[in-house]
């Protein structure tokens, strides 16, 4: 007999929920311990920036010219000044002398208040220039416009330190006073500081640092595994001592916050205690609110940039225009002025989510997002887990209960659901949502799922079709293959109508017989009656010599058993009187049937190397008596009065007697079936 189908602990319903927790677990461990959630989320953030800019691409309005929609928030006091190709004709090849950095701030910065709020020289000044005079001429240019002029030192990190040499441990002494004490244990994250050189450093210009950092956080950026520029220091530690990069310098400018004003609580936020915040226009003149400004910061004091766009995004002019004042000084007012390269051959290019971009234009976003209040804030840990938790849960459980289909379909609707308001939280809020960790969870789950339900439910199916191909017809069976969870094989009671048929006269007949015609003979006879079980849904038990067990709601619930039966009945008494027209006198049969309904046990019965899915009780016993009784009355179908109850208003029956069973401490009424109350099987 074929192997019996999968234990209940094995099921797709119990298993749903064992892998489902399984990859949770799973996914929470690579979450927490290791960069591969990172490194994909990194990719993530990406689409994040490209979703938002979809509808913002640059119009294509010439072959090599498109034209740049203005991105959302993009501010007007914002502007950057290129060293472009335009400039380099202009102005020779670069590195250009000094002076003329000078004539730039000379021509930017008119008389009283005709000035911009801040200007930024992207530019490194740590050694000196070949003409010395060059030097004195920027820093007498530095020490006039210092109140609002910010320049580059370099802080970065390397594999390789450099020996710091004397001089440029003087230099950062000599920054000393304009850093913020730290007061806490952080560790120092840039190894190479290189500050101007002392002239620069003597004109009391603001001198900050301007170095991009990769990756979405700091594990990801210390094993190298995502190169996208996507963090802006806001305060870099050197010595003991936070120093304010380009950035927060400009915003300072911009909120009117001297030095004392900051607090670093590194991890958390830099705070701008007291910031004017300019408000908009009424009547002509400008209103202002006093409050504080809080950044929000990771343990390295960076900030995620919030990319407004594509390069271009922020409109570019030319660095020699101003040089050459052509650009009117009132253009400045109130201003803030970003200065650094815009041509390829200058090299400042860096990876961004929109791909390469220009280091001047990454400052921008990054102090954009500042003056805006503009904020990427990433989703806590706990929420990541918590949307782990329920995708792997929801998947599995989905998995687990419904068919493939409706598994793929469902699953597929969630997925394109969370990414559309993962989306619409970046696009409208600047908030994060992880948006691979849950993804990755449900589609593992999902795939895991689908090849454990293939492999074991084909096993599974082969299972059924073994043990019941030859017990029912191909509905049932179909049925069974289709919800294997409906076949209880561990033995239930329920209400069942049980079918007992049997040959009158089958010893005369075998006498008159050889053996191999009475074989052949009852072959012809019981598959015809066994096809009428199977046309009425019937579950075939077993065979006795000349003798048919059947019966009906089981291994299927079947709400119209009783009446299934007794059709199989009558349409077996009529098929028998077409199969005796066909046949000699001496071969024709006459069959007596016995039907019974009511509470009996059904299930796989037998030894461990032999089972057979059958019935048993007192009422299968009524069933297989009220077959033999027949006999007496001179009847082919008699029911009993339990069966009777179901179908009295289907059938045309005839009362016969009520008679006592063995086993039976109450008599029983019996009838006898004639037809239907239509009468189509006898039409």
């Amino acid at each position: 007999m074929a192997s019996k189908p999968r234990s209940k602990l094995l099921s797709s319903k119990n298993m749903s929920l064992l892998i489902g927790i399984l990859i949770i677990a799973i996914m929470i461990v690579l979450l927490r311990n290791t960069i591969i959630i990172d490194v994909i989320e990194s990719k993530s953030m990406n689409l994040n920036f490209f979703m938002t800019d979809v509808f913002g691409r640059p119009e294509e309005i010439s072959k090599g010219v498109y034209k740049i929609s203005k991105g959302r928030g993009v501010r007007n006091d914002v502007a950057i000044f290129g060293f472009d190709e335009k400039s380099l004709e202009d102005l020779g090849r670069f590195p250009w002398p000094r002076g003329v950095y000078a004539d730039f701030l000379s021509n930017v910065n008119g008389e009283g208040d005709v000035k911009p709020t801040g200007v930024l020289l992207d530019v490194l000044f740590t050694e000196d220039s070949q003409n010395k005079a060059d030097d004195l001429a920027l820093a007498a240019a530095l020490s006039r416009y210092r109140d609002n002029t910010t320049i580059d030192l370099y802080a970065g990190v390397s594999k390789q330190i450099p020996t710091e040499s004397t001089e440029i441990r003087a230099r950062i002494e000599m920054l000393g006073a304009s850093g913020i004490p730290s007061n806490d244990r952080t560790p120092q994250i840039v190894n190479v500081v290189t500050p101007p050189i002392r002239e620069m450093i003597r004109s009391g210009v603001k001198i900050a640092s301007a170095t991009a950092f990769p990756g979405i956080n700091a594990r990801l950026a210390q094993k190298e595994a995502d190169q996208t520029m996507r963090r802006f220091p806001l305060v870099v530690k050197i010595n003991d001592k936070y120093y304010p990069s380009t950035i927060l310098w400009l915003a300072m400018l911009y909120y009117k916050v001297g030095l004392e004003n900051i607090e670093v609580d590194m991890g958390k936020n830099v705070i701008l205690r007291g910031a004017t915040v300019p408000g908009v226009k009424t009547g002509g003149s400008k209103t202002e609110t006093r409050r504080d400004i809080v950044i929000p910061i990771d343990n390295q004091g960076t900030i995620l940039i919030n990319y407004y766009g594509r390069p271009g995004t922020f409109q570019v002019r030319s660095f020699s225009d101003v040089v050459n004042a052509k650009v009117s000084r009132k253009y400045f007012k109130d201003k803030i002025i970003l200065v650094g390269v815009y041509a390829e051959g200058l090299q400042d290019i860096h990876r961004t989510p929109y791909g390469s971009m220009y280091g001047i234009e990454m400052i921008a976003n990054a102090l954009n997002q500042i003056l805006n209040e503009d904020f990427i804030h990433m989703s806590k840990e706990w929420i990541n887990i918590a949307l782990i938790i329920f995708f792997g849960l929801f998947v599995s459980y989905t998995a687990g209960r419904r068919s493939i289909l409706i598994s793929y379909i469902t699953t597929f609707v969630l997925v394109l659901a969370y990414f559309v308001v993962v989306v619409f939280l970046f696009d409208s809020y600047r908030y994060a949502l992880n948006l691979s960790a849950p993804l990755i969870t449900g589609i593992i789950t999902l795939v895991t799922m689908i090849v454990y339900r293939i492999l074991t439910e084909e096993k599974e199916k082969k299972a059924i079709t073994g043990m019941f191909s030859n017990y029912v017809g191909k509905s049932i069976l179909d049925e069974l293959l289709k919800y294997p969870e409906k076949l209880k094989l561990g033995g239930e009671d329920k209400t069942i109508t049980v079918f007992f048929s049997d040959i009158r006269g089958f010893t005369t007949l075998s006498e008159k017989l050889t053996p191999q015609e009475l074989v052949s003979h009852l072959n012809v006879y019981l598959s015809a009656m066994t096809d009428i079980i199977f046309k009425y849904e019937g579950t075939l038990d077993k065979y006795v010599g000349d003798e048919i067990m059947a019966f009906w709601n089981a291994p299927v619930e079947q709400k119209n058993h009783v009446e299934l039966a007794c059709l199989a009945a009558l349409e077996m008494m009529s098929k028998l009187k077409e199969l005796n027209a066909s046949w000699p006198e001496a071969r024709r049969l006459n069959i007596g049937i016995g039907l019974n309904t009511g509470i009996m046990t059904v299930g796989n019965m037998g030894s461990k190397s032999r089972m057979d899915y059958t019935l048993m009780g007192d009422n299968v016993n009524l069933g297989a008596r009220l077959e033999g009784t027949n006999k007496f009355y001179s009847t082919n179908i008699i029911i009993s009065e339990f069966t009777y109850e179901h179908v009295k208003d289907r059938f045309v029956c005839r009362e016969l007697d009520t008679i006592m069973v063995k086993g039976k401490k109450k008599p029983v009424t019996i009838f006898e079936i004639m037809d239907t109350a239509s009468g189509v099987l006898s039409g």
